[in-house]
């Protein structure tokens, strides 16, 4: 879980997306503890944390990197051959 929300920053930055405010500081304070602590389920009872708002944060996040990237190029499209045409040269 760390390294995914760590890449997906280091994603964020790269993509030269602003992140808002709220959004930042909930990967962040998420990737904090994840550093110290590998027990996730202890955020959330020791900070005013909802996993709906690190869902949230997660889901804006890979939208916006998704939004951002181009995985396939665009395809080079020919003129379909006409009557009896083959189409090759």
């Amino acid at each position: 879980m760390l390294n995914i929300i760590n890449t997906l920053l280091d994603m964020l930055d790269a993509a030269c997306v602003r992140v808002p405010t709220k959004y930042r500081a909930e990967l962040h304070q998420i990737a904090d503890h994840l550093t110290f602590s590998k027990e996730l389920g202890s955020l959330f009872n020791d900070q005013k944390l909802e996993r709906a708002e690190i869902i949230e944060a997660l889901q804006w996040g890979l939208g916006a990197v998704l939004t951002k990237s181009m995985f396939f190029p665009k395809p080079d499209i020919k003129p379909a051959a006409k009557n009896g045409e083959s189409g090759s040269e």
